[in-house]
């Protein structure tokens, strides 16, 4: 089964980062249409995290975020709708851009972690 973060009913996203095995983080804040533009053109191999931004803040002031990591394949639709597989699923329209995770060690995907969960910066 898929994990997905679904943008019906909750907050909209106002931006997402995602890093990679390689410590490269691609990263858009803003319009829907300009976030699905990012992640049209953002590379597909080796993604670790896709971390969403929400529209809502916690007691700090900061904004509440939704991580994705630790599967096989990733994937968005054109409502912004992120999934997270194991499995590919059979639903993907042939024009979806497929994201491939990839394996690291435990350490090094620690340390890409913590990175990702003390980043709060939306520019």
């Amino acid at each position: 089964m898929a994990i997905y973060y679904e943008t019906k009913g909750v907050a909209h996203p106002i931006g997402f980062k995602i890093y990679y095995g390689d410590g490269t983080v691609i990263s858009k804040f803003g319009t829907v249409k300009e976030m699905l533009r990012t992640l049209k053109n953002a590379p597909n191999e080796n993604l670790q995290i896709i971390m969403i931004f929400e529209q809502t803040f916690d007691d700090l002031g900061r904004p509440t975020r939704v991580m994705l990591s630790g599967k096989d394949y990733y994937y968005y639709d054109s409502n912004l709708q992120v999934f997270a597989a194991t499995n590919l699923l059979e639903d993907i329209a042939v024009n979806d851009k497929v994201y491939y995770g990839l394996w690291m060690t435990d350490e090094d995907y620690a340390v890409l972690r913590d990175i990702a969960l003390e980043d709060y910066t939306t520019v």
